[in-house]
């Protein structure tokens, strides 16, 4: 990519591939080399915002892997759990605490679309790696290390922005995520992570049920 656009930075090379993802046309060892060089640089770049454009420049090439036949799409989603996602634990945090920031003091400088762009990548990579029926609203808040107010910004930021190449269920699986968020396993999930002392043997059925509802009310507005 240097070679072709001059490009020396991890950002730079991402807008390349935003910008000509629709016409290219990529082989398997291409994308191999650029999944494998992104995903080091996810865990390891130098700077956070260079670990946030490789995470987004690794869901790109699984787009554009779409191309591919279905075995080499296997094989590079292999590669990827492998090296980014089952890795990424100290980063996605780091990710996910900066956009809980953004998202609350936002400015003009930063969107919620752009706030929201590495976790909705992230978000994509688990759906093709892990399994689009795997993925669910416990592994969503488990993201966003339990921001219910982030969750909710990326499910509709996501369902917002074009679908994904590959993910034709990923409009209906975003909106089950969003039910599930109002169910009582994943409410009890939440509460047990905000109150961790609280004990729910003593807690009253209608006191669980009027918080449960004003949880639901929350996330419906």
């Amino acid at each position: 990519c240097w070679e072709v656009h001059g490009n020396h930075s991890a950002e730079e090379v991402v807008q390349v591939w935003k910008e000509d993802r629709d016409t290219a046309v990529a082989s398997e060892d291409f994308l191999g080399a650029a999944v494998f060089t992104l995903a080091a640089a996810s865990l390891q770049g130098e700077s956070l915002a260079e670990r946030e454009d490789s995470i987004i420049g690794v869901e790109l090439c699984m787009g554009l892997a779409q191309q591919l036949e279905i075995s080499a799409q296997q094989r590079l989603a292999q590669t990827v759990l492998e090296r980014t996602l089952r890795r990424l634990d100290s980063t996605g945090d780091v990710i996910a605490t900066k956009a809980s920031g953004q998202l609350l003091c936002r400015s003009l400088d930063s969107t919620l679309k752009e706030c929201t762009q590495p976790l909705r990548s992230l978000l994509a990579l688990l759906l093709r790696c892990v399994g689009e029926e795997q993925i669910g609203a416990q592994e969503l808040v488990e993201l966003t290390k339990g921001d219910v107010a982030l969750a909710v910004a990326l499910v509709a930021e996501a369902l917002a922005a074009p679908k994904p190449p590959g993910l034709p269920l990923w409009p209906m699986r975003l909106c089950i995520m969003l039910q599930q968020m109002t169910s009582p396993d994943v409410f009890a999930m939440l509460v047990q992570t905000a109150e961790p002392s609280l004990d729910f043997n003593q807690l009253p059925m209608h006191e669980f049920r009027a918080r449960q509802l004003a949880h639901c009310q929350v996330i419906a507005l």
